[in-house]
């Protein structure tokens, strides 16, 4: 099969292939190998959504709910509510932890296994199975909330009765007892209670109390902790010192009642001890403390300390959170003949922080005995027993307000159990220009990104940065920052009355969620902070409004500088000259931002329509971390109008990799603060196509390609030979079909897709990947594309005619060929392959295999290969510059890895230098003539040495023959899934091969600075490098100075080759 272009007006470039009426070798192979499409999974897979190491989520939460059963509760609600409050107790119990005896089950507001729930009645009227005490290995006792737990729990709900005294102090007295059991098959603190542990118990582990009755106590069955809350003892930290007496930050916890002889302790004492004291002495104190107010709050005139607010929880130690819930009237209000005593409650907010708490707190009223309070005046207790508790009181007065403290209760376990157990920052991207160093990266403690910028100097990188690109966004008025968004038709500022109300693209409603507070997150993510506070109705609280930076790298643009050579294009160099400088990065706040790269400041931000569907969970107090705009921008210089005018643009291709599917555009040719405006957010934004309708389009995890000749490009913008401008990406992974296919997104005109399908068979847990796009002739266009799929296949597709229609899928749609490990077992090919013609005419292609998407990719060791693959398919280029292409099923390497020559990189260690290991191997010879000692071989392989290893970065040019292949062993940690107490994190170790592509040879001349001396004759020979840092120096001669990679340690330091003609024919730099 043959495709031609012709135009006699072209003029030929013979240095890059000699090609000029000559006909590249062709060599026909018998058909073979490929990867059948049912081995494929037609399951889309799970992206990871954390960084490797931060994903462990805090262990389920111990909860243990007392209810009331009392003689009272079987009164009726009263407020026109003629039900008792017995059965609307059950309703509400109902309504919120779920009935897993109905038809079909519910679960309310906790899924399985989030919390681990403990119930008990104070008198079991129902003989539910152990509900009237909490006995070790109960039916009722610690265990994970779903299966038969949640039944026997929808039991004991559905038994409830009223009848009998309210024996609130045994009810307490119980809970108490119970956490301090020792450590043990049933103990409460095990990971599995009823089940044998050999390994430590997670002394991380919250619990929490939630007390309900409605009224007063009677009955105190000699129960007794002590005065716990008035007078002197040491906390559970064995540290901190608890002296009520003459200190004025304990106001609101003190009292003088209970624990004497003859009186037994209050309610409030009990809630006090199971929070001060150590309930387990023998585990560590590893429960992260809760602060919700930071620093110092002045209340009244007193300026309340941080760790004795009643707000915050600074507990480490085991501990019991107590919240309190008062039914009915009874229980929301008490009478005393003294107007100050007892405190007033504020029952119109029911703000646990209101009516005489700052009273409390300033000692100015305290709290009276309970004792001779009597039954209406016993209900205070709850407030007090809250406040010593660090939770809150419920005055719930109806049922639905019994529910909605039930809700609320459930909202602070499942928001305070939800935080990220992270303290962990990473340098996740970093560049060098010849005067400054900029890192980019997160920190996991609030999910919160960094930029920063150090001066280079001769002696190497500064250790201070010169700015932080966070701290200047943080310090700018939030209204006029320039943040654009689509709106499904075109760019629009990101603004809430901005953006639509109507399908397809129902932005508002996204975002207003089940609150309506949509204009709210608009504000809260365009930097207004008024909103961020730490309870259930608060937004999420920042440490910065940069989002996290994790996957996504920097990309500096400064004045278009490509060896393009096209009508107009030297024009728009000299046009631009004179650029401001930009470095563009996405973060996982939604958004991609553009930093002015001298100082720092944003010129611009984009929010594109795919984040929309989870931004709402980005202001959540439950936030789990999720990738947003976590792909890698690049850019190239497009001839928008292919006409005499020549127009030029520098546009800028994003991605949402992890975070969403598709892609977006754009214009980034002018960045000053006067085009880079809201009034041009429609001419600003080429085009989004982040919510993509066809089902072609996946999450795309794009890299620039580079031309080889030009390493300023990224040739995936390019002009085609229907002389249109385009963006060609490979489709990625997870699209609805799940089937490889090349997108040709044109620039112009209306902006079609234009689609070549490598293999129409759907449902393959397939896609194509990173696209190597070459110009053959040298007339600016693009000719060949080559791209790698999942199961392994690499692609070819010839797109040299000069009608789309003729564009196809070489080789008769069947790939070149198809990676394979020793066993047959696809190897997924993510990078775009590099790329040089080959001395016997074609194009050689070196690749390396696997991937890295989900998080058991991370500890995957399947054997991963570096391959260099020949395609020996005819090429014709005429004098005129007209191309012909011929290839046909024939020329295919369908014996897989059989038709390539082994190679092995060696394993002993050649030379250590600066924490890195140097390494080569001796080749073995790559015979492509057709007569000789194994001959016809279509290339060569060589197996990745380190388990894990593998290549899923594009590969580059080195020089001559030479290339560059990235491989790593991927960090990995803690799985998201996992609870626990501490992260596991093993950071990415990257490696560097450079090889002869052609011969499959090691450098015969140093070509890395083994020994930190530079380039003077000392250094081994080598041909790999471990190396932990992405900062590589080149120098010719010895070091003049000691230049470092960001992390204080020297920088790899590799040699300009100082021949790069080592192939014939090939186009010098």
């Amino acid at each position: 099969m043959s495709s031609k272009k012709s135009n006699p007006n072209k003029t030929v470039r013979c240095k890059r292939f000699e090609l000029s009426s000559i006909a590249l070798v062709s060599k026909l192979l018998a058909a073979g190998f490929i990867v059948q499409a049912g081995t494929a999974l037609a399951t889309p897979f799970p992206l990871a959504q954390q960084p490797a190491g931060t994903g462990g989520r805090e262990p389920a939460p111990n909860v243990i709910i007392t209810v009331d059963d009392s003689g009272s509760m079987s009164e009726v609600v009263g407020g026109g509510n003629n039900k008792t409050k017995i059965s609307e107790l059950k309703n509400s119990l109902i309504s919120q932890f779920g009935d897993s005896t109905a038809n079909p089950p519910t679960k309310g507001k906790l899924e399985d296994d989030r919390i681990r729930l403990a119930w008990q009645a104070m008198h079991n009227n129902g003989n539910a199975p152990g509900a009237g005490s909490l006995t070790a290995g109960g039916t009722n006792t610690i265990r994970s909330f779903s299966g038969t737990h949640r039944v026997n729990f929808n039991t004991f709900i559905n038994s409830l009765s009223a009848n009998g005294g309210t024996p609130s102090h045994k009810m307490m007295q119980q809970v108490y007892n119970y956490m301090k059991l020792p450590q043990g098959t049933n103990s409460p603190w095990a990971d599995v209670p009823g089940s044998t542990q050999t390994t430590p118990y997670m002394a991380c582990r919250r619990t929490y109390h939630i007390f309900m009755t409605d009224g007063g106590w009677n009955g105190e069955d000699n129960q007794t902790v002590g005065n716990a809350d008035g007078v002197a003892s040491m906390l559970g930290d064995g540290i901190t010192s608890y002296a009520p007496a003459g200190s004025d930050q304990l106001n609101v916890y003190k009292d003088i009642w209970g624990g004497t002889i003859g009186v037994e302790s209050t309610l409030a004492d009990f809630a006090f001890a199971s929070w001060a004291n150590d309930l387990q002495p023998d585990l560590p104190n590893n429960i992260q403390p809760l602060i919700r107010k930071s620093g110092s709050e002045l209340v009244g005139n007193i300026n309340l300390q941080e760790f004795w607010n009643p707000k915050n929880n600074p507990a480490a130690w085991q501990h019991i959170v107590t919240n309190t819930i008062g039914f009915g009237a009874g229980a929301v209000s008490w009478k005393t003949g003294n107007a100050l005593i007892p405190p007033f409650f504020d029952t119109v907010n029911n703000n646990t922080y209101g009516g005489d708490y700052s009273r409390l707190v300033n000692g100015l009223v305290s709290w009276p005995d309970p004792s001779a309070l009597g039954l209406d005046g016993r209900p205070v207790e709850l407030w007090h027993m809250a406040l010593n508790g660090r939770g809150k009181f419920y005055p719930a007065k109806s049922a639905d307000a019994l529910s909605a403290a039930f809700a609320d209760i459930l909202d602070n376990v499942i928001n305070d159990t939800s935080k990220p157990l992270v303290s962990v920052s990473a340098n996740t991207s970093r560049i060098r220009t010849n005067t400054l160093f900029y890192s980019a990266g997160y920190d996991g403690k609030e999910w919160s990104g960094y930029l920063k910028a150090y001066k280079v100097t001769n002696s190497g990188i500064a250790t201070n940065p010169e700015w932080n690109a966070a701290d200047l966004l943080d310090a700018v008025t939030p209204i006029n920052r320039v943040v654009l968004s689509h709106n499904g038709t075109s760019g629009v500022p990101f603004r809430w009355n901005s953006l639509p109300t109507t399908a397809p693209a129902t932005q508002q409603t996204l975002l207003n969620s089940t609150d309506n507070r949509g204009s709210d997150r608009v504000d809260y993510l365009r930097g207004i902070r008024t909103a961020e506070g730490t309870d259930v109705a608060s937004l999420r609280t920042r440490t910065s409004i940069l989002g996290d930076i994790v996957n996504s790298n920097i990309l500096y643009l400064g004045a278009p500088s490509s060896s393009i050579k096209a009508p107009g294009y030297s024009a728009f160099i000299t046009a631009n000259a004179a650029r401001t400088p930009m470095l563009y990065i996405g973060g996982n706040d939604g958004m991609l931002h553009g930093f002015v790269a001298s100082t720092g400041q944003e010129r611009i931000a984009y929010v594109p329509a795919g984040s929309y569907a989870n931004l709402v969970n980005y202001t959540k107090q439950s936030y789990t971390h999720k990738y947003f705009v976590d792909g890698s921008a690049f850019s190239g210089d497009v001839r928008v109008v292919p006409s005499t005018t020549s127009v030029w643009k520098s546009y800028l291709a994003g991605f949402m990799a992890a975070g969403g599917k598709g892609y977006f555009v754009l214009d980034v040719t002018d960045p000053t603060a006067a085009n880079f405006s809201e009034s041009n957010a429609s001419s600003l934004v080429v085009l989004d196509n982040t919510v993509p309708s066809d089902n072609d389009v996946g999450n795309i995890f794009s890299q620039p390609s580079k031309d080889p000749a030009d390493d300023a490009r990224a040739v995936q913008f390019a002009m085609m030979n229907n002389d249109r401008p385009a963006l060609i990406l490979g489709n990625g992974v997870n699209s609805t079909n799940e089937r490889p296919v090349l997108l040709i997104q044109y620039l112009d005109g209306a902006k079609e897709i234009f689609k070549l399908v490598a293999s129409a068979t759907a449902g393959q847990s397939n896609g194509l990947n990173n696209p190597q796009v070459i110009d053959v002739n040298n007339d600016g266009k693009a000719d060949l594309v080559y791209a790698g799929d999942l199961l392994g296949n690499m692609w070819k597709f010839d797109l040299s005619a000069s009608t789309q229609a003729d564009w196809k899928v070489s080789f008769n749609n069947n790939p070149l060929f198809t990676a394979a490990d020793s066993g047959g077992s696809p190897q997924p090919i993510m990078a775009a392959p590099v790329w040089l013609p080959h001395p016997k005419g074609g194009i050689m292609l070196g690749f390396g295999t696997g991937r890295n998407l989900t998080s058991s990719d991370r500890t995957d060791t399947s054997q991963q290969t570096l391959y260099a693959v020949w395609d020996n398919s005819l090429v014709t280029v005429a004098a005129n510059g007209g191309l012909t292409i011929t290839d046909d099923a024939t020329q295919r390497i369908v014996n897989g890895r059989t038709s390539l020559v082994s190679q092995s990189m060696g394993t002993t260690v050649q030379a250590s230098y600066a924490g890195r290991s140097f390494f080569t191997f001796a080749a073995n010879k790559v015979n492509y003539e057709t007569t000789g000692i194994n001959p016809n071989r279509r290339g060569w392989y060589m197996n990745f040495t380190e388990p894990g290893e593998r290549g899923s970065s594009n590969s580059y040019w080195f020089g001559g023959d030479y290339v560059v292949i990235p491989s790593a062993k991927p960090a990995a940690g803690t799985d998201s899934n996992t609870e626990t107490c501490s992260l596991t994190s093993k950071p990415e170790v990257g490696y560097l091969t450079v090889v002869n592509l052609i011969s499959g040879a090691p450098p015969n001349i140093p070509v890395f600075d083994t020994d930190g001396g530079g380039f003077t004759g000392s250094e081994v020979i080598s041909s790999k490098v471990s190396n932990q840092s992405d900062s590589i120096f080149f120098r010719k001669g010895a070091n003049t100075g000691d230049l470092q990679d960001g992390k204080n340690n020297p920088g790899l330091f590799t040699r300009l080759l100082s021949n790069p003609g080592l192939t014939t024919g090939w186009r010098e730099r």
